[in-house]
């Protein structure tokens, strides 16, 4: 998924969703593509919008699972967060977390994905596997947030 042919959303707009005006579930993938301008202005705006997207529509899990390797930190880390927002059905996305978490090249991205995966109630092998080598990791809260993870899988599991 690109998000290079999402469209940009204005201030005021973005204004608008971060301050519940209007709902932002409908502008997700609008919102994630935000979060790599230029303008710091418009990611802190974005951010917030997104933050108040409660319920991530189903219909948008693959497009936003595909953003959590974009090479953009922000925009990465942004779609980790978001596929919890599923409920029940994030399980089946856990697969983008992992990738996210053992392939990012942005300690900030990982960070988010080992956090995302502690929401997940079921891990699988695959991701439990990567947290497990996330806790080695020399990043001191890398390693807090997968150990964390793990130690919640073995109370919901």
């Amino acid at each position: 998924m690109s998000i290079a042919n999402t469209q940009a959303l204005s201030l005021e707009k973005l204004r608008r969703l971060a301050t519940g005006d209007e709902s932002a579930e409908n502008y997700v993938l609008e919102l994630l593509g935000s979060m790599q301008d230029a303008d710091e202005e418009v990611r802190s705006w974005a951010s917030d919008a997104l933050q108040t997207v409660e319920v991530l529509p189903t219909e948008l899990a693959e497009s936003v699972a595909e953003l959590c390797l974009q090479p953009c930190a922000a925009v990465a880390a942004a779609a980790c967060r978001m596929l919890p927002k599923l409920g029940d059905p994030a399980t089946q996305y856990q697969a983008a977390l992992v990738a996210c978490l053992k392939q990012h090249s942005e300690i900030t991205a990982r960070q988010q994905a080992a956090l995302s995966l502690s929401s997940i109630p079921e891990l699988t092998t695959e991701s439990l596997d990567a947290l497990r080598q996330a806790a080695e990791s020399q990043d001191p809260r890398l390693k807090r947030l997968a150990t964390a993870a793990l130690e919640s899988s073995k109370k919901t599991g």
